[in-house]
């Protein structure tokens, strides 16, 4: 939306003043000099709004003006001016072609610098080499080493090398489109429309070869499901991958694997957090605790604040693990070992009342992260609340800022903090957010849709949970939204799965109208596009049945077109022809004349299959 300070007549005036042109005549003669000549009486049309430019070329040869004379410095600037006309961005191309150079804010996406970051020198420098030299590396280990930790060292490290920027993602396979989009917008071109992610992939991959990027890409599940980012031995680029389990990376890959702290690097890190004195003091209690946990990073630095918070809280871990000696670290553990367990257990014990309720209602979020109005609402909590219990959450390395106000939680922690929820309500609340959060996208809102993605991971979780739970009005509103998000992304093996849950919880709420809707609106046009014909016309007529006794025209306007194209299909071209004027005359009474000419296309089709060439022009020409 383009507020009143940011239309063109506005920002035109400004540029124009800061430009040193006392009149339109002035500003006139310079654009006479880029070749475009007009009376000043445009000019002055063009300063209140009621005649815009359009044209591409006369446009970037105002911002030549504007460029030249020193008004207009950053990309930014340039990009409003264009946008306040409904025009895309400035291309690289086009970028290149503007005198001087405009101020481009190089991108840097990481999370906030590791403040005590101890050690890892060998594996900094070796990284540091690998991916300076053009290279993609994976870093990988098991879960609690510090490999994010070490990525985004590495990216502050290294943020003054990569003078085009750093990028930073946490790659989902629902979301890699959004990623390739993302990369490409930051770059000057606009792939938002192109579905296919092998042509995304093109573009972004020739971006990234061209320009002096890292690409880093934290906790990938699969090289399936970021194949399109992989550089090949046509186009290199800077990548740094971390994961916990070691795939069959493709062979220019270099892998590495990061272990776990050495004593020097433990004690390194107590010093940073405890103090000298106090390090020195109980150096041997602090190193059998190392032993303890297996010198995990992840339980160490956790432990290491709750002791700077109650030193006392040394002896009480020792004294605890000493009891638990059977469940001591290993050199290779997994997710159940019940040292690091142990370990968040007592952190968790810790914590104010109020913030373990907040702490334990972080399970209902599986997705790779959430936001902090979505914990606000299910903890019915003001915002300003929410904030400051996660930054105290955050201060014990039990949850981690991501970006633009979302949070994420180590994946460790996540399986750990399941267990410590007994509210199961708040999946209910969570849902009832999510139906709130959709509404306000609106429905079939195709340029929101990288919202719900962002999200659909901790929409599914609430969906899920409350079908298991039989909270069925909040799914029915769910899935007002859900259904029409996988069918447009193209999503037909989930509009069928959930599609036939919502049929079975509307008839066991006796809900006629969301059930006919399933029936119509998505069930009967999946099978239509499927091609199971008499599928997707059972399915309709049990619609229209529900939509006759519910009086519901709207509804039954739309079945008679799904049933009409079922019929077409069917070669039943009387019948389909009957179905779609039922439709045209309902159409034409409410009047929707956009509808209407759908409509009359239908019909014309139709008559055009029955080889009544007269009937069909006279339909398509309406």
């Amino acid at each position: 939306m383009t507020t009143k300070n940011n239309t063109f007549g506005s920002l035109f005036k400004k540029y124009r003043l800061k430009s040193e042109f006392e009149t339109l005549s002035q500003f006139g003669d310079a654009l006479a000099e880029e070749g475009f000549v007009y009376e000043d009486s445009i000019f002055s049309h063009w300063q209140k709004g009621d005649r815009l430019p359009h044209q591409r070329e006369l446009l970037l040869s105002i911002l030549n003006v504007f460029i030249k004379r020193g008004a207009m410095t950053d990309v930014k600037e340039a990009n409003l001016l264009l946008m306040s006309l409904g025009q895309r961005d400035l291309s690289q191309n086009e970028l290149n072609s503007l005198p001087g150079k405009l101020i481009i804010k190089t991108p840097f996406m990481a999370p906030n610098q590791p403040l005590r970051f101890v050690g890892r020198e060998k594996f900094l420098k070796e990284i540091c080499w690998w991916v300076l030299n053009k290279n993609a590396v994976l870093v990988y280990g098991e879960a609690g080493v510090g490999k994010t930790y070490l990525a985004n060292k590495i990216a502050h490290t290294l943020k003054d090398k990569f003078n085009d920027g750093i990028l930073w993602y946490q790659p989902d396979p629902r979301g890699m489109s959004d990623i390739l989009t993302d990369i490409a917008r930051m770059f000057g071109e606009n792939t938002s429309r192109i579905k296919d992610n092998k042509t995304k992939c093109s573009i972004v991959k020739n971006l990234l070869s061209q320009k002096n990027i890292l690409l880093i890409l934290d906790n990938i599940k699969s090289f399936e499901e970021i194949k399109f980012l992989l550089p090949d031995k046509k186009m290199k680029h800077s990548l740094l991958m971390t994961t916990k389990y070691l795939y069959s990376p493709p062979s220019e890959i270099k892998c590495i694997k990061l272990r776990h702290f050495t004593e020097k690097e433990l004690l390194e890190l107590a010093k940073k957090i405890l103090g000298l004195p106090f390090t020195l003091t109980n150096i041997k209690k602090l190193q059998q605790l190392g032993k303890l946990i297996g010198y995990s990073p992840l339980a160490t630095t956790i432990l290491m604040r709750r002791i700077e918070g109650a030193p006392r809280l040394l002896e009480r871990y020792l004294y605890h693990f000493e009891k638990e000696i059977g469940n001591v670290y290993k050199t290779s553990y997994d997710y159940d070992n019940k040292t690091l367990s142990t370990s968040l257990n007592l952190s968790f014990s810790a914590l104010p009342k109020e913030i373990k309720k907040t702490f334990s209602s972080l399970a209902v979020f599986p997705g790779a992260d959430f936001s902090e109005q979505a914990v606000a609402y299910v903890n019915d909590i003001s915002s300003r609340e929410v904030r400051s219990r996660l930054n105290y959450l955050k201060k014990f390395s039990l949850i981690e800022y991501f970006q633009d106000g979302r949070w994420f939680l180590n994946p460790l922690i996540k399986i750990f903090v399941k267990d410590k929820l007994k509210n199961k309500d708040l999946y209910r609340r969570l849902a009832l957010y999510f139906a709130k959060f959709l509404s306000q996208l609106g429905r079939g809102n195709y340029d929101r849709y990288d919202n719900i993605e962002r999200d659909i991971n901790n929409i599914l979780e609430s969906f899920n949970k409350c079908y298991q739970r039989g909270y069925y009005e909040q799914i029915i509103e769910l899935w007002e939204y859900l259904g029409v998000f996988w069918w447009e992304i193209g999503c037909w093996r989930e509009v069928e799965k959930y599609g036939l849950i919502i049929s079975r919880v509307a008839r066991q709420l006796n809900d006629k109208r969301a059930l006919a809707k399933c029936f119509i609106r998505e069930l009967g046009w999946l099978y239509y596009w499927r091609g199971e014909i008499n599928k997707a016309e059972e399915y309709v007529m049990k619609g229209i049945k529900l939509a006759k006794e519910l009086l519901d025209k709207p509804l039954l306007t739309l079945a008679n077109i799904r049933l009409g194209k079922i019929y077409q299909s069917k070669q039943k071209c009387n019948q389909a022809i009957g179905c779609f004027k039922q439709a045209l005359a309902y159409y034409i009474q409410k009047p929707d004349r956009e509808k209407q000419g759908d409509t009359l296309t239908y019909i014309g089709e139709t008559y055009w299959l029955m080889g009544q060439n007269k009937k069909a022009k006279h339909y398509l020409k309406r």
